[in-house]
């Protein structure tokens, strides 16, 4: 069996989101790397599933033996999706605990076909950039970018980004379907 999920960035307008299908068997840690690569993430921060609300009770993520709360955390390297997915229709994927960016994980409808390996059906919107400071950060900088003036923030923002005064974001960081399928088929085929 697979499962199509419908992935939102939470709080972005118009909405950041991709559809993917997967198969039944990956674990939630093999979700971890899907959203990553869907997404356009770079994986370089902790992350964690809640079932119930974002920093809820119930938590799915890495296992760490110095972590003193193991009792209500569930291994993500274990954990499959088919054992939570019989019950649940939503969860949340937290991406970085100081930029806070919450995901919201639907489950859609039953795909017609399964797949070997992930893939990506469709998405719109691009990526924000990591360490930008949350979702709130990212429409802030987006706002300063397509401002008429040559402030200092606008400035540095453009060097940070390697963007000439010409070049937008959403243009250089857009979503391209070809190339996060091509990345899912390299990152998973290899695993099968």
């Amino acid at each position: 069996m697979a499962y199509m999920f419908n992935i939102t960035l939470k709080d972005s307008h118009p909405p950041i989101f991709r559809e993917v299908v997967v198969p039944e068997s990956l674990t939630f840690h093999d979700l971890h790397v899907v959203i990553q690569i869907a997404m356009g993430w770079e994986d370089c921060h902790m992350y964690q599933f809640n079932l119930d609300t974002p920093y809820g009770d119930k938590e799915i993520a890495l296992m760490d033996e110095d972590d003193y709360d193991q009792e209500s955390r569930m291994d993500s390297e274990i954990l499959t999706l088919k054992e939570v997915f019989g019950v649940k229709k939503k969860i949340y994927y937290i991406y970085d605990f100081g930029d806070d960016w919450i995901h919201i994980v639907k489950l859609g409808k039953k795909p017609k076909e399964e797949v070997l390996y992930p893939i990506c059906t469709q998405g719109e919107g691009a990526c924000p950039l990591e360490d930008s400071g949350g979702i709130w950060r990212h429409y802030e900088n987006i706002a300063i970018l397509k401002s008429p003036d040559g402030s200092e923030r606008k400035a540095e923002l453009l060097e940070w980004l390697g963007l000439s005064e010409t070049q937008n974001y959403e243009d250089i960081n857009k979503f391209v379907i070809d190339e996060v399928n091509e990345a899912l088929l390299l990152n998973f085929s290899v695993e099968q």
